[in-house]
């Protein structure tokens, strides 16, 4: 009897305690799938890999009205892929093991006072360099190497070995303070683990028809990971009424540990948008300097064409032709690369 009553008390403390709940959740996420054909350093197996650019995943948010005026959120995000675009190269014959990321494990409060979130996630200046209103980001970004990375350009370098974005630090366990917008812009700081520190200033607004973004941002990622770094980073995009649209990104990137290099990276995009289509062409060109590490000095090179169709809400198609060209010094037989690349992601 006595446990029958105690259940009973647990059961309509709980009924109560969901009945009050300020928080509404939602379910959502995507699937993100593309074949590439390239003939690499070593092979030219075609490759069906989950697309990293923008990888398949699943999340739970949930967020509302605390009283005050204050917002509370959260966010949980898991990333799985099956064949890691990032992780395939032109040799590659059997399934990869399946790659996890825990993206996002979040709380966060929002208000008149700006935002503050604890958790897992983005650190201040994640996608300082990645600004673009090109509707291709799908499939052709700043950071390319996260679909075409792995494949060799010599016999023992991959291209991602050599085209590294200075972008800040891409969710890690932080805590971050978003200003509220002043006139368009507005500032970001975070500190995570260990040492680990970033700040940006983003700026989103419009001047008449022309739509405007920018960033510029700093992190040092200190006593973080294995492969400490340093990175500033800097983009700005346009969008104008007739559909036009372009882009630049900037970024250096000094390795304090592990290989101990020094990366720059430059990338310009031109685009068009009509109807249900998107279609871009980027220049992009990078140095690695060996800054009296083990790897050579290298300079990097790549033109890519892209095509996002968006006939429904949630999904798109896409197709991409991308070459990758590099020179490192010391060695002779580099091979040049052009890859071809088709694929969908829908959303949920």
């Amino acid at each position: 009897m006595k446990k029958t009553l105690l259940a009973t008390a647990i059961a309509g403390t709980m009924v109560v305690a969901s009945g009050a709940q300020a928080l509404e959740g939602k379910l959502s996420g995507q699937v993100n799938r593309a074949i590439i054909s390239a003939h690499d350093f070593n092979d030219n197996y075609l490759q069906h890999v989950d697309n990293n650019v923008s990888g398949s995943r699943f999340r739970f948010t949930a967020k509302g009205d605390i009283g005050n005026g204050i917002t509370a959120g959260v966010r949980f995000e898991e990333q799985i892929q099956k064949n890691k675009s990032s992780s395939v190269g032109g040799a590659t014959k059997t399934n990869l093991a399946q790659a996890n990321d825990q993206r996002y494990a979040d709380i966060s409060f929002s208000g008149s006072f700006g935002a503050v979130a604890m958790g897992q996630g983005d650190g201040a200046a994640n996608g300082v360099t990645e600004d673009d209103m090109s509707g291709t980001d799908v499939i052709a970004y700043h950071s390319f190497d996260d679909l075409v990375g792995g494949y060799a350009i010599t016999a023992t370098e991959n291209f991602g070995d050599i085209w590294k974005v200075g972008d800040g630090l891409s969710r890690n366990n932080r805590l971050r303070y978003d200003t509220p917008k002043f006139s368009g812009f507005s500032l970001a700081a975070s500190t995570g683990q260990g040492e680990s520190t970033e700040l940006a200033v983003r700026y989103r607004g419009a001047i008449d028809d022309t739509k405007i973004m920018a960033s510029l941002g700093q992190a040092n990622s200190e006593d973080q990971t294995a492969n400490d770094f340093q990175a500033t980073g800097a983009s700005l995009a346009v969008s104008f009424a007739g559909g036009f649209n372009a882009l630049v990104g900037w970024s250096e990137r000094t390795q304090d540990s592990g290989t101990g290099a020094e990366f720059e990276s430059r990338y310009i995009k031109l685009g068009y948008k009509k109807g249900i289509h998107a279609f871009s062409i980027d220049f992009a060109d990078g140095e690695r300097d060996s800054n009296g590490s083990s790897k050579a000095d290298a300079d990097s090179e790549s033109i890519g064409v892209a095509w996002v169709a968006t006939p429904a809400k949630g999904v798109e198609l896409y197709a991409q032709i991308r070459t990758l060209e590099v020179d490192v010094d010391g060695v002779s037989d580099e091979e040049d690369i052009t890859t071809y690349a088709i694929g969908s992601r829908i959303k949920f």
